[in-house]
């Protein structure tokens, strides 16, 4: 209804609504377990050259699971978040890590506090580069 409003005209609706009681229990990802991230490409006005990392991020994050929960997308900038499941093995935190300071925005990995902190929330000013011409 958001995203086309023309499709509902202005006028009152009733909406009847009942619990099922067949519904299926919970499955909510955990999220202690996934790394946040957020990433962005643009479009400079002046020259045309792209910035950001985002279709670099994505050619990296190939080997690792992840899903893109939000995609904001306009002529001249895409704007994602991401959530990437976190490796087990200290040296492909590392490498997950070192992929997110090169190419991400923002990233948070989980400290265990449910919360995103000073402690565990990293903006990255790099990621604000010009994409490499091709």
């Amino acid at each position: 209804m958001y995203e086309r409003p023309s499709d509902f005209p202005d006028q009152p609706y009733l909406v009847n609504f009942e619990k099922a009681e067949d519904t299926k229990p919970d499955v909510s990802i955990d999220y202690s377990k996934m790394v946040m991230v957020i990433a962005m490409e643009a479009t400079l006005a002046r020259d045309g050259r792209r910035i950001g990392g985002l279709e670099l991020l994505l050619t990296e994050l190939g080997s690792y699971q992840y899903c893109c929960t939000s995609m904001t997308e306009h002529s001249v900038y895409k704007i994602a978040v991401l959530w990437v499941v976190q490796p087990s093995m200290p040296y492909e935190i590392d490498e997950l890590k070192a992929i997110l300071d090169k190419f991400a925005m923002s990233y948070a990995f989980s400290d265990g506090s449910g919360f995103m902190t000073l402690n565990n929330f990293r903006f990255n000013g790099n990621n604000i580069s010009i994409y490499p011409d091709t």
